[in-house]
């Protein structure tokens, strides 16, 4: 019973976050608040990847704890706050909401990327938010989960395993 009443609550607390939530568009300076978000950025926008082999890729060399389920791309951009105007294609799998586990491949519409950076860094700490009470041994993968950048994408992986999760990312966009 007091499962279902914490899930109820966190779906209630991830919803009202949704709902409260800007459209995205705003300027955020470069203060931190919460979690450092490791980046690798690069200039190659000319490059095309297949964000869903990406994702099985991910899913297949990273040890994730919780079931992953993959999300449509308009409850994706919802979970983000972004819209069609910022992202061409998105990707994404999420655990069953008992652990903070996730996987989020965007695929950046003309210069959007900073908006795109600041909306996954926003999801962290909206996620830190969300857990930190909820469960809190989920906080250890929230500190410094992989982010990284490359050309027109920008891939989100929170899980334990944040060395394998960025060797993989590197190794698949290295090869494109």
């Amino acid at each position: 019973m007091k499962k279902k009443i914490f899930c109820m609550l966190l779906v209630t607390i991830m919803i009202g976050s949704m709902v409260s939530c800007s459209n995205g568009n705003d300027k955020k300076d470069d203060q931190s608040t919460g979690s450092e978000v490791s980046q690798s950025v690069e200039n190659d926008s000319d490059k095309d990847v297949d964000m869903e082999d990406l994702a099985q890729k991910l899913l297949k060399d990273v040890a994730f704890k919780d079931e992953m389920g993959a999300i449509d791309e308009d409850a994706a951009l919802m979970q983000y706050n972004l819209t069609e105007n910022e992202v061409d294609d998105v990707v994404m799998y999420l655990s069953t909401g008992a652990s903070a586990e996730e996987i989020a491949i965007f695929e950046v519409k003309g210069d959007n990327l900073k908006a795109v950076q600041s909306a996954v860094e926003k999801r962290v700490e909206e996620k830190i938010t969300s857990f930190k009470d909820y469960n809190p041994n989920e906080m250890e993968k929230l500190k410094d989960p992989t982010m990284y950048s490359k050309g027109k994408y920008v891939v989100l992986c929170i899980s334990d395993e944040d060395a394998k999760s960025r060797e993989t990312i590197d190794k698949y966009m290295s090869a494109k």
